[in-house]
């Protein structure tokens, strides 16, 4: 065979290789895209509905009075092991009360609750007089209410914008003047603490505070098993058993959960003697 015969040869040779090569890659991508076909697409993960989140319950009261007929004769909660607070208790969370008491009571509601409004300031008269017990804010704003979700914004810009002590002082000023339901009047009640209006209305626009309050909804949701309005979840913290109160009842029925749950501790002191 002539030198020219073999480099035709050659030449004929490497041709055919990479047609072959082509036809191959060809092969694959059409296998790998009628198998992608046939595959069943995964289901897109549906964000949580706000629709999903409604309070259900807030009864028509208008005194503690009130609830004690409303709630007569309601057994103690027992422990529920199927909830939970979520994410432990920090001390950048709306605490009041004694940041390391054994008991926590996290309160989920919508400012404009009217039991909130009622229950307030027997609860801060309990977590001033017994130590063990703090008192935990979170939010589950209402989107049934006109102003539920503004008011949540405007409490936590004061808490942002002052501290957490000014964000208490904040709520009970709004429940002790009644004005849950006055935008316009959250807004001036945040300013009369110092607050500059400038600053107050571009926290209130702000991505980073809807986003930490819709947070807190949906801790509430997902790990509260939260439905009704409002919802407390009583924790040991200690031994991490949660009792949890669906609506209203009164500080006697309060204060019944906290020692049922003291006596999970006690339990344990006397064992490990």
């Amino acid at each position: 065979m002539t030198a020219e015969a073999s480099g035709q040869s050659t030449q004929e040779s490497k041709k055919w290789f990479w047609v072959a090569a082509l036809g191959l890659l060809v092969v694959v991508i059409v296998g790998v895209v009628v198998v992608q076909m046939l595959k069943k697409p995964e289901p897109k993960k549906q964000p949580l509905r706000e629709s999903d989140v409604v309070p259900v319950v807030q009864p028509e009261i208008e005194t503690l009075e009130e609830v004690k007929e409303y709630t007569s004769g309601r057994p103690i909660p027992k422990p529920n092991s199927q909830v939970s607070i979520g994410r432990k208790v920090n001390p950048n969370e709306h605490i009041r009360g004694n940041p390391d008491a054994l008991i926590s009571i996290v309160q989920y509601v919508n400012i404009g609750n009217h039991y909130a409004k009622l229950i307030q300031p027997e609860l801060k008269k309990l977590v001033e007089e017994d130590t063990q017990v703090n008192w935990v804010f979170r939010h589950f704003p209402d989107p049934d209410k006109k102003t539920s979700y503004p008011a949540s914004y405007i409490a936590e810009c004061v808490s942002k914008l002052k501290d957490n002590d000014t964000f208490w002082e904040y709520l009970d000023t709004v429940y002790k003047k009644n004005i849950i339901k006055q935008q316009k009047e959250l807004i001036a009640e945040a300013i009369a603490l110092d607050i500059d209006a400038t600053e107050l209305s571009a926290c209130m626009s702000s991505e980073l505070v809807e986003i930490h309050v819709k947070d807190n909804k949906h801790v509430g949701f997902v790990y509260g098993k939260v439905r009704f309005m409002p919802t407390f979840l009583f924790q040991n913290n200690e031994t991490e058993e949660v009792r949890v109160m669906e609506g209203i009842d009164t500080m006697d029925f309060v204060k019944d959960i906290i020692r049922a749950l003291k006596k999970g501790s006690e339990k344990n002191e006397v064992e490990d003697a």
